[in-house]
């Protein structure tokens, strides 16, 4: 039976298997999410061989670098002093000849342990060399959507045996994204500091990483929600000074996704903070400046506001703009905004 493995459980379960010493002769690791796809390989890596006999049976290798017949080759060799040989292939979307290596999948040498990492959502299952695959080890690493985010934050925490506040998950969740590696890595960092059962706040966020609590689009939000013009209009500034991740269109993106669920909510038959909270899934700060916004923009003034952030969205991007700065773009929309 293939095994589909397109969450954490499923990668858990894999794990678990391999600690056990059950292992499939093939591991097709695909997906466009690479954190799980190299937590599964680096543990086949580094632990199904012992160091004396890495040297004889380990092969690692690139996708670009080998075609399937030669593949093929690898893994018909029988293991040196030892029960298995494992073969890895990293950046498989690259691999050549794959109707060739079909043959090997339907009849692959017991004690080769083959670990194809394909690090792309992109194939296609009807082929003969995807329809074989499925026999063994079929994992599905999906790219994590953004509002999938907060709740990884947490599980990873806990798994460290740590709290985090909302406010820090959303701040690395915001200036981070989606990229799962880069998340653990400064989780990671932040974790060594801390002692069993201590929280992770905003501080350590912005200690560690450099994200700053003040300056953030979450805090842009909150004022936005409140109409206050002049801390509105500091975070803008600090974002027009540096660029990057802060340069308009993420910006814009995340104001209109709040715009949107301020006009959502205007329709909605119960508007307090706790049925806002339910109803989007989102956390208790999300949802107050929700409930704030909902106080000083009117449906219809939401409407006029995510036009003018399309609006400004197209300008930021340089269209019908003859090339005003940020700084100057972020000005023009709050006024719009706020008035």
């Amino acid at each position: 039976m293939a095994k589909k493995a397109d969450s954490l459980s499923d990668y858990k379960s894999i794990i678990d298997n391999l600690k056990k010493g059950v292992y499939s002769p093939i591991y097709f690791l695909s997906g466009g999410e690479s954190y799980y796809i190299d937590k599964i390989s680096h543990y086949i890596e580094d632990h199904i061989l012992t160091e004396g006999e890495k040297g004889f049976n380990q092969t690692v290798v690139y996708g670009k670098d080998v075609t399937g017949s030669q593949l093929v080759g690898i893994c018909k060799r029988y293991p040196m002093m030892g029960n298995h040989q494992v073969v890895i292939v990293k950046e498989a979307q690259n691999l050549k000849e794959l109707d060739y290596f079909s043959n090997y999948i339907d009849a692959p040498l017991p004690s080769t342990i083959l670990v194809l990492c394909w690090k792309s959502d992109k194939y296609d299952k009807r082929l003969k060399f995807f329809k074989s695959l499925q026999k063994y080890i079929f994992f599905e690493s999906k790219v994590l959507y953004d509002n999938q985010l907060p709740a990884w934050i947490q599980n990873y925490a806990t798994e460290k045996k740590l709290k985090i506040s909302p406010k820090a998950i959303d701040l690395m969740a915001e200036h981070i994204g989606n990229d799962l590696t880069i998340i653990a890595n400064e989780l990671e960092k932040i974790s060594i500091n801390k002692k069993e059962g201590e929280i992770i706040t905003e501080q350590d966020i912005e200690s560690h990483t450099g994200i700053s609590k003040e300056y953030n689009v979450f805090e842009l939000q909150k004022n936005l929600a409140r109409k206050d013009f002049f801390k509105s209009y500091k975070i803008l500034m600090h974002f027009a000074s540096e660029g990057g991740k802060n340069a308009m269109p993420p910006i814009i993106s995340s104001l209109y996704s709040f715009f949107s669920k301020i006009y959502i909510v205007h329709f909605e038959e119960n508007k307090s903070a706790n049925a806002i909270k339910e109803r989007l899934g989102l956390n208790f700060y999300q949802a107050e400046d929700i409930s704030t916004a909902m106080k000083h923009y009117s449906a219809a003034k939401v409407q006029l506001v995510m036009k003018v952030l399309l609006d400004y969205d197209l300008k930021g991007k340089g269209v019908d703009d003859t090339g005003s700065g940020d700084a100057e773009l972020y000005k023009e929309m709050l006024y719009k905004i706020i008035n």
